[in-house]
């Protein structure tokens, strides 16, 4: 009996380092998808995933395009610069998304003259997609150490 706690526990801690030495990789690929994530489907839906309040606030009245807010296609879009801005840098363990676009910063926050249109933040899709990588990295760690 003793023995197999022993095999036991030294499997465990051979798992563990497993996940550990995995941990780099697995933050850059949720780094990857996230910045995927934010420059296609947020886009697509209108912020409504990062925005508290749901989607983006609609245009001004006297604009006179459908087209959808901050969308670069079509006749009379915007250049497309702040969604193409979108980056993400992974190192070690930390993953950062972020926009080197000046004017981001106001989207983000909002002004006395503009409502807010967040296009980066807390994504609870991003997050229930962040679990299964993490999960399925822990079981593949642990796998590899039986």
């Amino acid at each position: 009996m003793a023995h197999s706690k022993k095999m036991l526990s030294e499997h465990i801690a051979v798992g563990q380092a497993n996940f550990i030495r995995s941990t780099p990789a697995l933050i850059r690929r949720m780094t990857i998808y996230a910045v995927k994530y934010f420059k296609q489907e947020n886009f697509r839906n209108q912020g409504k995933d990062v925005n508290p309040a749901g989607r983006w606030a609609p245009r001004k009245k006297f604009k006179k395009t459908r087209r959808p807010v901050l969308i670069s296609e079509g006749y009379g879009a915007q250049s497309g610069k702040m969604r193409r801005s979108i980056i993400g840098k992974a190192r070690g363990v930390e993953g950062v998304v972020s926009s080197n676009v000046s004017y981001m910063q106001y989207h983000q926050k909002g002004t006395p003259k503009m409502v807010q249109r967040k296009v980066l933040g807390q994504s609870p899709v991003l997050d229930k997609v962040f679990d299964k990588m993490i999960l399925k990295q822990i079981v593949k760690s642990y796998e590899k150490a039986l």
